[in-house]
């Protein structure tokens, strides 16, 4: 951000970046400001803004082209409850008004009162990719212990368990349910292994 420039003249600039009738632009502002309980922060100059404000001003400086697609990275990071409920509100009224919002978020709350389809991704992998609904609905489909070290017992005694080896020498075992999981775990660390992932 543009720490020298007040909150107006950021989201003007912005706002004739993206192209955007500057009348349009200069009457959403105060309206966009105040919807994110900030109508004072217009004429403050964005260094002197908490963390809280700095993340409202990135989001009405998303909004301020009216896009038709956003793409955000943990927007509400920073913001009291009560901010984070009315970014809610706004997340829920752009999806009423037929925009797509991709968010980035590990704040599953978020997901479940904001997202209409959730892809999870771990590592660069895609593991799931549905509804909230028939996501929070699915049953248990397993576990997945993958761990380093341990003696030479170890493995022998997960048998009865799906072990192999990832492509960088870690071991990996897979549970189909919870006692399962929980014994395996138990097992590994018994024998001295370091869980690296779950």
């Amino acid at each position: 951000f543009d720490g020298f420039l007040t909150g107006m003249r950021f989201l003007k600039l912005f706002g004739s970046l993206s192209g955007r009738n500057q009348d349009l632009v200069t009457g959403h502002i105060p309206e966009l400001l105040t919807f994110l309980d900030m109508p004072d922060a217009a004429n403050v100059r964005i260094k002197n803004y908490s963390k809280g404000m700095t993340q409202k001003i990135g989001l009405a400086q998303a909004l301020i082209g009216d896009p038709q697609i956003l793409i955000l990275d943990e927007p509400t990071s920073g913001m009291d409850p009560i901010a984070k409920a009315r970014i809610k509100q706004l997340f829920i009224k752009l999806r009423t008004e037929g925009k797509t919002v991709f968010l980035s978020t590990h704040i599953l709350s978020d997901v479940e009162d904001i997202a209409d389809r959730v892809a999870i991704i771990n590592q660069g992998e895609l593991l799931a990719y549905d509804r909230v609904s028939s996501l929070l609905a699915a049953d248990e489909r397993g576990y997945k212990i993958v761990f380093t070290g341990g003696d030479a017992e170890l493995w022998t005694a997960l048998s009865g368990h799906t072990k192999n080896t990832d492509d960088r020498g870690r071991m990996e075992v897979t549970c189909p349910d919870r006692e399962s999981k929980d014994l395996a775990l138990q097992v590994i660390l018994r024998h001295g292994g370091d869980i690296a992932s779950l």
